[in-house]
């Protein structure tokens, strides 16, 4: 059996398309590799359709408006919070000017946050007020000695405004707050919190709600003056005038920590924000001041608007074009892939066609021309290809009378 021929049952089978592997075209499938491989091969496709749509997505980035906002706070409170001369010299009560919220929203000031900048700390620290009363500092910095010292600067100026506060409204020395430090920094620890860029301008500011919170005076509810003030915002005619002259103004009333609310207001052009800020808050307080009047309210028990805390820095926010310059770059990478499949598919297809054709074309034996016959068969002589007659007779005798043997007469 040695001598026997060896056969294999992919002898006859047309040979396989480059560019494409044995497992690809068993599997029939897509998987991760597999794309991997057909993108690599097809980079010409994929690099200029990456190049096109991270340039869109730079023009985008370029052309696109960055938006602009400032925002405050308002605060409700009974008429101990007023003036003593608005008051008509009575006393004024600790817990109204210096009540903890009051000072957690003094802190956010922006002369306040200049200061605390002079002083060697950080512009990013937090006050925030929790249960009873209790104010809490939180700073972040890239030396831990700026964090603890920006935390130092932040308790001393608590302590600084409160007394302030109430030497400015008369109350009695005998009857102020102080302030106790609970616990005071030691070492700062490393800050896991990594804050995405922004791309929005934004300033913020306080400001105080003083009045009377008597009987027969609606807005002295919070909830009610809030809800009234975000109407106004909305559907005001001037407001709505507002908006048309100061190039995409919105703002907003945040009324959830009451009494405090946050007014916040945004413009695409930073140089209109701290002007758009002074004409809603005037336009707020004055239409405050209105609707009190019309029902009657005394204006001695009428509520209203005082600045809390200046607007801070202009800051600038890039929410607006997050979403698009990732559509964009998603789109872009969608195409690239899309193009190179669809590449792949055609080059493939073509070359598994070409190579079907070569190989049908070698398996098919050669065709033989028919051999002539009768009088266009060529004689053993003269018509062989590459016979030279010797003589134009011999050319022209007939083959019949040509022979090699010597004639009868030439024997003798």
């Amino acid at each position: 059996m040695s001598g026997a021929a060896r056969y294999s049952w992919h002898r006859g089978a047309p040979p396989r398309p480059s560019g494409v592997s044995h497992t690809e075209r068993r599997r029939g499938s897509m998987d991760v590799l597999t794309l991997a491989r057909i993108l690599l091969r097809r980079w010409y496709v994929v690099l200029p359709l990456l190049a096109l749509a991270g340039a869109g997505a730079f023009l985008l980035y370029q052309r696109g408006s960055p938006v602009y906002s400032t925002s405050a706070s308002l605060l409700f409170a009974d008429p101990s919070m007023q003036s003593a001369e608005e008051r008509g010299g009575q006393d004024a009560t600790a817990a109204g000017v210096a009540s903890p919220r009051v000072i957690a929203a003094v802190m956010q000031d922006s002369e306040v946050q200049q200061q605390i900048l002079d002083g060697g700390g950080s512009p990013d620290y937090d006050v925030a007020l929790g249960e009873d009363g209790v104010i809490s500092v939180r700073a972040q910095a890239e030396d831990d000695s700026v964090a603890v010292r920006t935390v130092e600067l932040v308790l001393d100026e608590v302590g600084a405004q409160m007394h302030q506060r109430q030497e400015e409204a008369g109350v009695p020395e005998d009857d102020r707050l102080a302030v106790e430090v609970l616990s005071s920094p030691g070492t700062a620890r490393p800050s896991e919190e990594d804050e995405g860029e922004v791309l929005e301008y934004e300033a913020s500011g306080t400001l105080q709600v003083l009045g009377d919170f008597g009987e027969g005076n609606p807005y002295a509810e919070p909830g009610f003056t809030f809800g009234v003030l975000r109407e106004v915002a909305t559907s005001d005619r001037r407001m709505l005038e507002l908006r048309e002259q100061v190039e995409g103004l919105t703002f907003n009333i945040d009324g959830e920590e009451a009494p405090i609310m946050r007014l916040s207001v945004s413009a695409e052009d930073p140089r209109e924000v701290g002007e758009a800020y002074e004409l809603v808050s005037a336009e707020l307080s004055e239409e405050l001041e209105r609707r009190q009047e019309d029902i009657g309210v005394p204006a001695g028990n009428r509520m209203r608007l005082q600045e809390l805390t200046e607007p801070g820095m202009v800051q600038e926010e890039t929410d607006g074009l997050v979403r698009p310059l990732v559509t964009v770059a998603g789109l872009g990478v969608v195409v690239a892939v899309a193009m190179a499949l669809l590449v792949d598919n055609v080059a493939t297809a073509l070359s598994r066609r070409r190579s079907h054709e070569s190989w049908t074309t070698a398996r098919t034996p050669a065709t033989r021309e028919p051999e002539p016959t009768g009088a266009d068969r060529p004689s053993d002589a003269g018509d062989r290809p590459g016979h030279v007659p010797d003589s134009d007779t011999d050319s022209l005798e007939p083959a019949s009378s040509r022979s090699t043997v010597p004639s009868n007469s030439h024997r003798n």
